[in-house]
């Protein structure tokens, strides 16, 4: 591809309303500053000046300004669609890179003039799932494209909200785990547990993520992680009702147990590894002493032994 510069650009040559070459979804506040400094490139196909897919506003400021295109890039792509494409991918990557709502636009655009090979071209992980969702990463909401750009929700959570939803759903669903603060495990998780509630009890979504159990914990004034761990545990004990239970029962009896404040039992993780930690802080050696007695006075008693050997 090779980039020419062309001065004082007439209107007259200039299609504002072609938009079959728009590529750029930005935030206002993610653009670089190359991006704001950078002369806006143009597209030059089959002799016709097309509206700039990149670094759009420019264009619009000189229009603004003068009624007239006074200066830009440009790049002849000839008549065939596989030019403009690497011709706009080559501008895209030097021009601070491709975000996932343009990579889903590129994929809208010229799938079918690259085939198959858009998809490692744009590093996009080539399973079922992931194609699927980035190909449609571009009919979200215009709030939920925002949230991806920013960064405030990952690509993989959005894949999983368009492969495992129907798209009336997909606006509730963003606003809702955008509101949960984990990070993109969990919110995997939360997402896969509200599909097999609504599967298994025939429950629209509704139901499930604005129920009477979880608005009210959304009312409460604390703090964010807190209020998401309270509303992950709702949804836990839906979709693993007996798994629920006997996790309550194991910390019941671990409250039980009367250990002193520096002497602390921690659970497995998740429950899926059966290892527990014990934890003594302690200042002085008398403390620490304290302590293993203590853990040896239960382990005698055998209400340790108890919660051992009742794994679920």
């Amino acid at each position: 591809m090779e980039l020419h510069f062309a001065e004082d650009i007439d209107l007259s040559r200039v299609d504002l309303n072609e938009e079959r070459y728009k590529v750029e979804y930005k935030t206002s506040t993610q653009k670089t500053e190359f991006e704001r400094s950078a002369l806006p490139p143009v597209l030059v196909k089959e002799g016709k000046i097309f509206y700039p897919s990149i670094n759009i506003e420019s264009v619009l400021n000189q229009i603004k300004k003068t009624n007239r295109i006074k200066n830009a890039l440009f790049f002849d792509a000839g008549e065939g669609k596989k030019s403009v494409f690497f011709g706009l991918y080559g501008l895209k990557k030097e021009m601070g890179g491709i975000n996932p709502v343009e990579k889903s636009l590129f994929i809208k655009i010229f799938l079918d003039d690259i085939g198959n090979d858009i998809y490692k071209i744009l590093g996009i992980p080539l399973n079922r799932n992931m194609i699927s969702g980035y190909s449609k990463i571009y009919k979200l909401p215009d709030f939920a494209k925002e949230l991806i750009v920013s960064g405030e929700v990952n690509e993989i959570n959005a894949v999983k909200i368009i492969t495992l939803f129907k798209d009336e759903y997909w606006g509730k669903l963003f606003k809702f785990i955008h509101g949960l603060k984990f990070g993109i495990k969990k919110r995997d998780e939360i997402l896969e547990m509200i599909y097999d509630i609504s599967v298994r009890d025939s429950l629209d979504i509704d139901e499930i993520i604005n129920s009477d159990e979880i608005a009210k914990i959304q009312e409460l004034k604390i703090d964010p992680p807190q209020k998401a761990e309270r509303i992950f545990n709702i949804i836990f004990k839906k979709r693993y009702p007996e798994r629920a239970a006997f996790i309550e029962r194991v910390y019941q009896k671990l409250n039980k147990l009367g250990l002193p404040k520096n002497v602390r039992i921690e659970t497995p993780k998740d429950f899926e590894k059966w290892e527990f930690d014990i934890r003594i802080r302690f200042k002085k050696s008398g403390e620490l002493k304290e302590g293993i007695e203590r853990i040896n006075s239960l382990l005698s008693s055998g209400l340790i032994d108890d919660i051992l050997e009742n794994r679920y």
